[in-house]
């Protein structure tokens, strides 16, 4: 074979496997970004419970990874990770099964926002709260560390321990009952042995608020005993 057919025949190869390499990488196939986003969102709005009145929002990230995934030729499995919190949902585990399996993380940002009560107004110490100084507001669930109402019932005729501020979430350790007992009021002292009950005129010589222990003084014995608020004006002595 002369010089210039091998050299013809050597250049034919070289096209032929250029053309072939061009033909292989256009027909390689990957799995679309948005069908990753959608697969990873719809799981988490099955598995991520939330109330009626609840709101999720989800924020489906994307790596340099989830972008070079060959098309699954099975049903994508989605699943949390091992070590997941159920709590703080941070990625979802996508699985392919296919003729080209593959495994990856999905990184994702999940907030369930809830209604909660906040105050519509700046409420100073002991004033009392009522129905026109609250409203509702939501918020990260996963951020409210000190709990919260999401019911104007919890909160109306209570009065604020501390200073609340407007739009301030309203929770346990900002609002207490009122004071129905004061010093040096007289009050009726509950005494009870089995089926007995006793009621009698008492002097309280603390202030208390319902539930919570005072010291009361019982003229007709002369002593100072325990006695819980059961209602205003009113205590049980602690047997």
């Amino acid at each position: 074979m002369s010089t210039g057919k091998k050299k013809g025949l050597k250049n034919s190869l070289f096209l032929m496997t250029f053309y072939a390499s061009i033909s292989f990488a256009g027909n390689y196939n990957y799995e679309p970004m948005e069908n990753i986003k959608n697969i990873a969102k719809n799981f988490i709005e099955k598995n991520v419970q939330i109330t009626s009145e609840e709101k999720l929002e989800i924020q489906v990230n994307q790596t340099d990874q989830m972008q070079a995934l060959a098309m699954c030729s099975q049903p994508i499995e989605a699943s949390f990770p091992a070590d997941a919190n159920s709590n703080q949902v941070t990625a979802i585990e996508l699985k392919c099964g296919g003729a080209q399996p593959w495994r990856t993380m999905v990184p994702v940002n999940v907030v369930v926002l809830t209604k909660v009560l906040v105050a519509k107004r700046t409420i100073p110490v002991e004033d009392f709260i009522g129905e026109n100084d609250l409203d509702y507001a939501m918020f990260d669930r996963s951020r409210l560390y000190n709990g919260y109402y999401n019911d104007k019932k919890n909160a109306v005729g209570q009065v604020a321990s501390q200073i609340i501020t407007a739009g301030s979430i309203i929770n346990k350790k900002n609002i207490q009952h009122p004071l129905v007992v004061h010093r040096n009021d007289v009050i009726d002292l509950i005494a009870r042995s089995n089926a007995v009950t006793v009621t009698m005129k008492g002097v309280a010589k603390t202030d208390g608020r319902l539930n919570e222990q005072i010291k009361a003084y019982n003229p007709s014995s002369k002593r100072t005993l325990d006695a819980v608020v059961i209602d205003a004006n009113r205590a049980e002595i602690v047997s």
